[in-house]
C-alpha cells in the first residue's frame, strides 16, 4: 500500500474515534476531541504535503503556519483544561 492511502485510511480512523465520542458521554471528552483534531492536522500534513520536494524556504514557511497552528489549538485546550464546571 501507498503512503498516501495508510494516512487515508488513518484519518479515516481517527474520524471515526471523533464521531464515537461526540456521541458518548464521557466527562472530558472535548479535549479528547480537540487532541484527536491536532493528530488528524498532524495526519494531513506528514501524509499529504510533499515537503521533501520543495525549497528550504517553503519549508520554513510551512513549518512556521504549523507552529501557529499548533499553538492556537494548544491555547483552545488549556482554555478547556482551566474553566470551571458550569
Amino acid at each position: 500500500m501507498s503512503a498516501r492511502l495508510l494516512s487515508y485510511l488513518g484519518l479515516l480512523a481517527l474520524l471515526g474515534v471523533s464521531i464515537a465520542l461526540a456521541t458518548s458521554r464521557l466527562p472530558y471528552r472535548d479535549i479528547l476531541i480537540m487532541l484527536l483534531a491536532g493528530a488528524q492536522a498532524l495526519g494531513v500534513l506528514l501524509g499529504f504535503t510533499r515537503l521533501q520536494d520543495e525549497s528550504p524556504l517553503l519549508r520554513l514557511c510551512a513549518l512556521t503556519a504549523w507552529f501557529f497552528v499548533f499553538l492556537l489549538l494548544l491555547l483552545t485546550l488549556l482554555d478547556l483544561l482551566t474553566r470551571a464546571p458550569v
